[in-house]
């Protein structure tokens, strides 16, 4: 691996954005582009924005870089507490469609 391939490791690896955390990069050698795999995760105490904004300005971030001439940004998710949140708005929801169900039956 050359050098310019490590420091464009190190330079994504260090980039920083407020309530995103890089976990892992790796890269890939094709015949013409050198791609890299980026493992990032939210820190679920900052409350500053919407945490597809804050991974967005990140990667923006990333693409702004003298190393990267391009992106192609595919955002694959896995938030447990996304599910866990969405979940307790379906059950929200039932309740209260719940309730208005049986006031309209009282009447």
């Amino acid at each position: 691996m050359n050098t310019d391939a490590i420091r464009a490791l190190n330079a994504i690896y260090e980039t920083t954005s407020p309530g995103v955390i890089v976990h892992e990069v790796s890269i890939g050698f094709g015949r013409v582009d050198v791609m890299a795999w980026i493992k990032t995760s939210l820190d679920s105490d900052t409350k500053i924005e919407h945490p597809t904004m804050r991974l967005a300005r990140w990667v923006n971030k990333v693409r702004n870089l003298t190393y990267v001439s391009g992106t192609t940004t595919t955002i694959l998710v896995h938030d447990p507490g996304h599910e866990r949140r969405h979940e307790k708005a379906l059950a929200r929801e039932a309740a209260a469609t719940k309730r208005r169900s049986t006031r309209s039956r009282a009447r």
